[in-house]
């Protein structure tokens, strides 16, 4: 039987799939400075785990790490929801919310994954582009929400590293009927700089909003997969029905449920990354290019008006083995590389390639 013959339905057929330098990029020559990771791990796998039984299904809720989880945020377990990466909790409220004829709005330039989601339900996606200062104009949003079933709002926003005002999330749970999900993925580094989460506005009882955290950014911890939800039980209902019945394994449920404790760890682990990116941006403003602010462990950097980002970010990977986040014409990103914060030694060698290539 010929692929040719399969029933690929024609939304499946033009999906473009998220596409990281990971699928390009492989082996152990390279030095990340482009998916937004930790560039130190935080160790939990020191921890023994030799009572782990791995011949039987892990725990399909999760629920020690929701009951752990809850206790920090002050809610129930029925608002905590457990997720394979917040990957899937993207998905899954897609899958969950949107009706026929309706969609998902988000804004442009953000988290790719949501466009990739979308797509894949052959759901219509709607965008507003973000100003040249990466501001939200509130009343282009507006005209998208009665045909929307879904918005998502990334906060600190990837890739821009900005962060969306409370004044405006306010406005669009008070004027938007649908699900409000706000992906803080980096709400790690709004909470060292005192930046309220929208986890309050669950906690105050607002029905419609799921906050969406992860372990992969400020805990190190991209490898496990593991995200996490905070909504009114009701969302959490809906969003169970829909998920694979045993979606997190064993491991990673311990695995997080180890990282939690160490919580005194990550955040130390945020203030030096948060050191690093101003010492980095420093060094990198030094040399001649535009360094965009940021409140997380990236920045976007333009670099000189003579340099193509194209061109730089190929010399970088094949010259240096360094690996940055190229948007080349991106719209609003025209010319910029995200640079993710590394170490110490990672930062000054990255110093080091640019001043030869500059």
């Amino acid at each position: 039987m010929s692929t040719s013959s399969l029933p690929i339905p024609a939304r499946i057929q033009r999906l473009q799939p998220y596409v990281c330098a990971r699928n390009t990029c492989k082996g152990e020559k390279w030095t990340y400075m482009d998916a937004n990771e930790s560039p130190v791990a935080l160790n939990a796998m020191q921890s023994p785990f030799s009572d782990i039984n791995i011949n039987r299904y892990p725990d399909p809720t999760a629920d020690e790490l929701r009951n752990t989880i809850g206790d920090f945020y002050g809610v129930s377990i029925d608002h905590v929801f457990i997720g394979n990466g917040c990957d899937e909790l993207i998905s899954l409220c897609v899958q969950a919310f949107v009706r026929p004829a309706h969609g998902v709005l988000s804004i442009e330039p953000t988290y790719g994954m949501y466009r990739v989601c979308a797509d894949t339900f052959g759901t219509s996606y709607w965008t507003v582009p973000l100003a040249t200062d990466f501001s939200l104009d509130i009343q282009k949003l507006q005209k998208h929400f009665e045909r929307s079933d879904v918005i998502f709002l990334c906060t600190p926003n990837n890739p821009t590293g900005t962060l969306i005002p409370q004044s405006v999330l306010e406005w669009v749970i008070e004027e938007f009927s649908g699900l409000i999900v706000i992906d803080e993925a980096y709400g790690e580094f709004a909470d060292a700089n005192r930046s309220p989460s929208s986890i309050e506005y669950v906690k105050r009882g607002t029905k419609n909003i799921i906050v969406l955290r992860t372990f992969s950014k400020a805990f190190g911890a991209a490898g496990i997969r593991l995200g996490y939800g905070i909504a009114d039980e009701q969302i959490i209902t809906q969003l169970m029905k829909v998920k694979m019945p045993y979606n997190v394994g064993v491991l990673t449920q311990q695995i997080g449920a180890t990282l939690w404790q160490e919580r005194a760890k990550m955040e130390e682990n945020v203030r030096c990354l948060q050191s690093e990116r101003i010492y980095l941006e420093e060094k990198i403003n030094a040399l001649g290019c535009t360094v965009f602010p940021s409140v997380t462990n990236f920045f976007l950097m333009k670099p000189p008006t003579d340099i193509q980002s194209d061109l730089l970010y190929t010399q970088l990977r094949d010259t240096f083995g360094i690996v940055l986040r190229n948007f080349g014409s991106k719209p609003l990103l025209q010319n910029m590389l995200r640079i993710t914060v590394g170490t110490r030694e990672q930062n000054d060698n990255l110093v080091s390639a640019l001043s030869s290539l500059l």
